[in-house]
């Protein structure tokens, strides 16, 4: 039975944030408050209507997204994985040898 009451008041706990569908007069309310305090950024004028869009057609080709790390996210991302401690020389080794092998 506790667990019943826990989801209800997490349920409306969410729709009184406006992540669910009002259900009551009052929640409606809130919930238009809510969003009416968020701002949003403005659409661009090409998606200002499913026309538009439409109008387009498919998308033939997608932009290419660079696929080279930069060196000092590699660092961050190795240390924030060892939690900052010491590496030694043999691990350096094969870090440095996988990481050319996969570049190749």
């Amino acid at each position: 039975m506790k667990e019943k009451s826990f989801e209800a008041s997490l349920a409306k706990a969410l729709r009184s944030h406006g992540y669910d569908t009002p259900l009551h007069e009052d929640e409606l309310i809130n919930s238009k408050k809510v969003m009416n305090q968020q701002q949003y950024p403005d659409l661009p004028t090409d998606l200002d209507s499913i026309a538009k869009i439409l109008e387009k057609g498919p998308v033939s080709s997608l932009p290419e997204l660079p696929t080279e790390i930069e060196e000092d996210t590699v660092r961050n991302l190795a240390m924030a994985a060892r939690q900052g401690g010491k590496i030694s020389q043999e691990i350096r080794k094969k870090m440095d040898d996988d990481r050319k092998n996969s570049q190749k």
